[in-house]
């Protein structure tokens, strides 16, 4: 298991799960798109290439990151780090043609990058309902981008349209980790999956701040 450089993560599994995606999932405002930054940060650190697939526009996503203390300017000069935007036709694309065009173009945007964050996932599977359609293609693009490490992460509020997506997730993921904000702000994660047979079965609270997430 490698350290993540993330604590909460690294708390609960002792690291990345080896070999499957790593599924964040929770609602708006919970933290899901911080801990994504985190773990970019913590692998830029260690000279690794990362590239981060974002509903969210690049500038926005370096704001973000500016925010937490994250230095990625030079990383996005040197092209360590690529953030690219899913454009607003990627769902009816995906639904009428599948994910192979779309993994294509990624993986010619990066070359040997070792962590792909994608947030979240459920922009890429929007417009897809049935679920034997929703596992093809989600196994499909895990196998075909082929990323030593992949992170999606998954919009609570879109499991409702989607159903079977958290189930479709679950199989195939090294572990699942769902998170939640309540109304008073606190934040919390729970580990729902994982395949290492570690991690913690209580949840565990958590903070945002300088350099990401805090026990």
């Amino acid at each position: 298991m490698r350290p993540t450089g993330a604590s909460i993560i690294d708390h609960v599994l002792g690291g990345y799960p080896p070999g499957l995606p790593l599924v964040i999932a929770g609602p708006s405002g919970s933290g899901r798109t911080v801990l994504g930054l985190q773990l970019a940060n913590s692998a830029l650190e260690r000279g690794e290439v990362v590239q981060i697939v974002s509903s969210e526009p690049a500038q926005s996503l370096m704001h973000q990151a500016d925010a937490l203390g994250f230095e990625f300017d030079a990383a996005l000069a040197e092209d360590r780090l690529v953030l690219l935007e899913l454009d607003a036709s990627t769902p009816s694309l995906v639904r009428a043609q599948g994910v192979e065009s779309l993994v294509e173009a990624l993986r010619a945007e990066a070359p040997g990058v070792s962590l792909v964050i994608v947030d979240p996932f459920t922009a890429i599977t929007a417009e897809i309902v049935d679920e034997p359609r929703l596992r093809e293609v989600s196994r499909a693009f895990v196998r075909a981008l082929g990323a030593e490490t992949l992170v999606l992460t998954v919009e609570t509020e879109r499991l409702a349209q989607q159903r079977g997506l958290d189930r479709v997730l679950s199989e195939m993921c090294g572990a699942y980790l769902m998170l939640d904000r309540e109304t008073t702000g606190r934040r919390t994660l729970t580990v729902e999956k994982s395949r290492a047979g570690l991690g913690a079965a209580e949840r565990v609270e958590f903070a945002v701040g300088p350099n990401g997430t805090h026990l």
